[in-house]
């Protein structure tokens, strides 16, 4: 009986640490546009539109730049699975493969948050993501957008 009481103990363990993973996801990275954007928030088929390629303008007509960091920065992997509902070797496949066809271009990679930032302050049209809302001059160039189910 004892035996029986840890399996489904475990099992609920599990279950109660996998549903609540997401939402911890979400909260370790941060969607930023440019401040001249007039966009106020985000959903999450709009996220997975964007970075999938298949939302190529923002309402004002202007064109949708999306940037990530590298592949093996943890925010990146954070976005990929919790928003995406993907892995970061997969993402690189679709946009390979989208490549190839010449049906895209996969959104612009950089190396570091400082790198990215600016990217997103010099372009209106650009979208990224981050782990931390931007601070001090950065901050007024940028726009944090919420993210919603």
């Amino acid at each position: 009986m004892s035996k029986s009481r840890y399996v489904v103990s475990l099992i609920l363990g599990a279950l109660v640490y996998w549903s609540s993973s997401g939402a911890i996801a979400q909260e370790k990275f941060v969607l930023i546009v440019n401040a001249k954007n007039s966009i106020t928030q985000v959903n999450t088929k709009e996220a997975k539109d964007i970075y999938f390629g298949r939302k190529l303008f923002w309402e004002s007509g202007v064109k949708i730049r999306p940037a990530l960091l590298d592949q093996k920065n943890p925010v990146t992997n954070l976005f990929l699975s919790g928003c995406l509902d993907t892995e970061s070797t997969r993402y690189l496949s679709f946009w390979r493969r989208r490549l190839f066809s010449g049906r895209g271009v996969p959104p612009k990679q950089f190396q570091s948050e400082k790198e990215l930032l600016e990217f997103v302050s010099q372009n209106e049209g650009a979208i990224a993501v981050v782990s931390t809302p931007p601070s001090g001059s950065a901050a007024a160039q940028l726009k944090v957008l919420p993210l919603s189910n």
